[in-house]
């Protein structure tokens, strides 16, 4: 098995994302990190040595509403970050510990279809009509091969396979579920690259939109 060390994990993110991702990723490590390897559960924050280095561990609540599965409408096939990476269906897992696949942090913004009609000699609009457009999804998260900290040509394909597969996909996560979001497909903005500095991680981005099953229905004789 692989061995981790929750500093070396918050630079990977500082490093990818900037200050702030770097605190996100402190409180996702002792989560997700801790059902892996044998980091202890806290109630105030304490020092914990691992490998001769100290690391700052600080006391979390759930974080379980940050995991999340994506399933190919196609292939069936399964990608889990968090808690999902570690079952034995998705992509990233690996019996010996040696892929870590961490939630991404994601950011969902949504506008509306809107008809205006102005008003002639005014300054006022009214507003005819409007409807919801599809939300807009953006991931950002990074990929850790744990065994020979090198490049991680596995993960690499596989997260570039994720994004390249035909079809929508089916999500699983708190997250998603609050806003009404049970299938997305990944349309834009998809970048892979690496983290300087940590030749074993693969930092990858990526923009989807909501949608939903489409249901015809058959009116009159066939």
């Amino acid at each position: 098995m692989g061995t981790v060390n929750i500093n070396s994990i918050i630079a990977r993110y500082q490093n990818s994302f900037g200050y702030v991702a770097a605190n996100v990723g402190m409180i996702a490590a002792n989560r997700l990190w801790g059902k892996l390897y044998p980091i202890p559960t806290i109630v105030s924050p304490s020092v914990y040595i691992a490998e001769g280095e100290e690391s700052l561990v600080f006391p979390v609540g759930d974080t379980s509403f940050s995991d999340m599965l994506f399933k190919n409408s196609k292939s069936g096939k399964q990608y889990g970050f968090g808690s999902f990476s570690l079952s034995s269906t998705s992509a990233f897992y690996s019996a010996n510990g040696r892929y870590l696949a961490p939630p991404p942090m994601v950011t969902f913004s949504r506008s509306k279809n809107v008809v205006r009609t102005a008003i002639d000699r005014s300054e006022t609009e009214v507003i005819e009509y409007f409807g919801l457009k599809p939300w807009s999804i953006k991931l950002q998260g990074i990929l850790i091969d744990l065994e020979n900290h090198l490049y991680p040509k596995e993960l690499f394909q596989k997260i570039s396979q994720m994004f390249s597969e035909w079809g929508t996909f089916s999500v699983e996560g708190e997250l998603f579920l609050d806003l009404g979001i049970t299938e997305v497909f990944f349309d834009s903005d998809f970048e892979l690259s690496f983290v300087e500095g940590f030749a074993d991680t693969v930092k990858f981005s990526v923009s989807a939109i909501s949608t939903e099953p489409v249901i015809l229905k058959v009116i009159g004789d066939v």
